[in-house]
C-alpha cells in the first residue's frame, strides 16, 4: 500500500530519452521500502523496493545508499536494453547476436 505520507531523499538525473533527461526521485516509503519515482510524483512509481528486517540489520543505517545503487542498476540496465532494442530494430529481423 503507498502512503500518503512520503519524504522525498534524493534526487537523480538519468533515463537519457530523446535527448531529453528525465529528472527521478527515491522516496523513502518507510518500513524499509523506497521507490523510484519520476520527480514530483510520489504516486507513480517506476520502482518500489522493499528490504526484509535481516537486510536493514544487515546494512546497519546505509539502506538508503544499497537503493540508490539498485536503483541506478536498474537505470543502466533500462538504458542498455533500450539500446539494444533499438539496434535489432535498426538491424531488421535475421540471424545475429548480440553480447
Amino acid at each position: 500500500m503507498w502512503k500518503t505520507s512520503v519524504k522525498v531523499i534524493d534526487s537523480l538525473m538519468e533515463i537519457p530519452e530523446d535527448s531529453a533527461e528525465t529528472m527521478l526521485d527515491i522516496v523513502d516509503l518507510g518500513d524499509g521500502r523506497f521507490a523510484l519515482c519520476p520527480a514530483g510524483e510520489p504516486e507513480s512509481p517506476f520502482i518500489i523496493l522493499e528490504f526484509s528486517q535481516s537486510s536493514l540489520d544487515f546494512l546497519k543505517g546505509e539502506d538508503l545508499n544499497a537503493a540508490k545503487e539498485m536503483f541506478k542498476t536498474a537505470i543502466e540496465f533500462s538504458a542498455r536494453l533500450n539500446e539494444k532494442r533499438a539496434m535489432i530494430e535498426e538491424l531488421g529481423e535475421g540471424d545475429f547476436t548480440i553480447h
